[in-house]
């Protein structure tokens, strides 16, 4: 089995210059470097600003474009019932999204090969600061270094569940002196990925100076991510039980939600938007746990492969807008949803810097939108250099209210109020009346087991669109399956005007409003009008519910029989 020859006795001096890399692409500060000439290991560890150094260039892998900077983010993360990817079916990145990919997929070997890498690199971090003599020193240098080892750490242990989570059983590699080995359990790894994190925890700060540096509630958030994954089913050779050891592990990220939970150092923003409004104007956000942080110029593709398409010629700059979202799930959130238009995006930029409805094949990720961008970044800049974010104090709500029910098996009044605290927020402005019914009486008629984990699911579904979740989460519940199927069938549905869907309109009646640039809609769904809309105008029509074509459909998932849950190793 190919993985990629590690060099036995590779000198850490390379990694140190590997963060000079960040230096020289203007990434952030935390991540700038200077570089000496000449290193020998002892020399870097023994040393905390070199250890940083060399530190920094374990995070600087994590912005490559076959990892977090593109692909691994949203090829590997694709389709679900939330997002698709865009374009015909080729033998790369769409044969990935659409569950066909073979074990000769470029795509594939890039993401597989820069994951090891980048884990030789978290390998021979680990090692060096186990050989430090400052280990046995009983300064503050002690509690640095010890520290650096903990977002090591951390950083393994991430790019183990991304690997687990895509690939399944894999090789696992934790020390420098490996080359070749065969593949391990997918339990066995994600049990001592766990350890490390619970090691982690004890050696970290308790804050960071970013969202993109490692502190003990951003180990305790991923771990909380990765213990639930460990529960799930596709730790089951069929996807359809769950492990018999379920319940401690989501005990495990119950306690670590807790405690970021009671730690009170993240909070909800208040007006849903401003989230990634600040995400795409460089700022920092309370409710960012964990990102990663990317270079302006030379990495991180927000805005234009992930976000609203602009046509070359727009002064935004022109996009790709590689994912889609299914028109399913756009009809599904409900029209009060402020989530909604902020999420996805029915309209695109023309050359002009005018919008224009686009066709339900069409419909885009609205949250990374480009026009966002603060400053502006014109032309054909695809890396704009914006951070991903990995975790929001969202996510951590909404984990603690699963584990909550699935330990208690009912509807417990902190799962509730843990999902209220989210559910809420997407009302905000919403009439008396409407608030009544989505907030008080929606949550009033969960009672059960059964009912409350629906409302998790499907909140996390409204909640984190686009943000490289949701196929995880189905493939943990054992449903992906099932869920695609329901998306074809819910596709369908619209095209032919079937309940749930037999309200949303043939066509969507628009026109660019007085500020010459964007477009104001009369109404997706027949029965709440834009009360601001002008019907004296000349409008333009864009054909909606029967332009779903078949072809839209079947790509959901091409798979000829059962949807694979694990990618296939790459060939050598």
């Amino acid at each position: 089995m190919r993985i990629l020859r590690i060099c036995k006795n590779r000198c850490v001096a390379s990694v140190v210059a590997a963060s000079l890399l960040i230096a020289n692409t203007g990434c952030k500060d935390e991540f700038e470097s200077t570089s000496p000439s000449t290193l020998s290991q002892t020399e870097v560890f023994d040393a905390t600003p070199l250890a940083l150094q060399a530190l920094n260039g374990v995070y600087v892998r994590l912005s490559s474009g076959n990892l977090y900077g593109k692909k691994l983010s949203y090829y590997l993360s694709l389709n679900s019932d939330t997002e698709c990817i865009s374009g015909d079916t080729d033998n790369g990145r769409r044969a990935i999204a659409r569950y066909v990919a073979t074990p000769y997929n470029t795509e594939l070997k890039s993401v597989w090969e820069s994951l090891y890498i980048a884990i030789r690199e978290a390998n021979n971090f680990i090692e060096g600061v186990n050989g430090s003599k400052l280990l046995s020193s009983s300064n503050d240098d002690r509690t640095t270094i010890l520290g650096y080892k903990g977002e090591a750490l951390t950083i393994r242990a991430l790019l183990y569940y991304e690997l687990v989570r895509s690939w399944g059983d894999v090789p696992f590699i934790i020390d420098s002196n490996s080359d070749y080995t065969s593949k391990t359990n997918r339990k066995e790894i994600l049990d001592h990925i766990l350890r490390d994190i619970t090691e982690a925890i004890e050696l970290l700060p308790a804050s960071s100076s970013s969202p993109s540096r490692i502190s003990k509630d951003v180990a305790r958030s991923l771990g909380a991510r990765i213990a639930l994954y460990r529960a799930g089913f596709h730790m089951t050779v069929d996807h359809k039980s769950a492990p018999s050891d379920r319940n401690d592990y989501i005990e495990m990220a119950k306690n670590w939600c807790k405690e970021v939970i009671d730690g009170g150092r993240y909070a909800l923003e208040s007006d849903y938007e401003q989230i990634f409004r600040k995400i795409m104007s460089y700022k920092n956000s309370d409710e960012i746990i964990f990102e990663i942080a990317m270079s302006k110029g030379n990495s991180g593709e927000l805005g234009y492969f992930v976000g609203k398409k602009h046509a070359e010629g727009s002064p935004y700059g022109s996009s790709e807008c590689g994912v889609l979202v299914p028109a399913s799930h756009f009809h599904k959130y409900n029209h009060f949803d402020v989530r909604r238009d902020v999420s996805l995006s029915v309209t695109q930029y023309e050359g002009s810097g005018k919008e224009k409805v686009v066709s339900p094949n069409n419909i885009s990720i609205g949250k990374f939108r480009r026009e966002w961008l603060v400053p502006v970044i014109t032309g054909k800049q695809k890396y704009s250099g914006v951070d991903l974010p990995v975790i929001r104090y969202a996510d951590v709500l909404l984990m603690y209210a699963e584990c909550e029910t699935e330990l208690s098996q009912t509807a417990t009044s902190e799962a509730k109020e843990a999902l209220e605290k989210v559910r809420s927020r997407a009302f905000s402005g919403a009439p008396d009346s409407v608030l009544t019914v989505v907030m008080d009486k929606y949550l009033a008629g969960i009672r059960d087991y059964e009912g409350m984990t629906k409302a998790i699911r499907n909140e996390r579904a409204f909640e984190f669109t686009a943000e490289m979740i949701r196929k995880y989460d189905l493939k943990r519940w054992g449903i992906l399956q099932q869920t695609l199927d329901s998306c074809k069938s819910d596709l369908h549905k619209i095209l032919v005007s079937e309940a749930p869907f037999n309200d949303i309109p043939d066509k969507l009646v628009w026109y660019v409003d007085d500020d010459n640039e964007h477009v104001k809609i009369a109404t997706t769904d027949n029965y709440r009008f834009d009360p601001t809309f002008d019907f004296t105008r000349t409008v333009k029509t864009t054909k909606w519910k029967t332009a779903i074509t078949a072809d839209f459909i079947n790509r959901m998932c091409e798979a000829m029989d059962e949807t694979p849950y694990d990618l296939p190793i790459p060939a050598e």
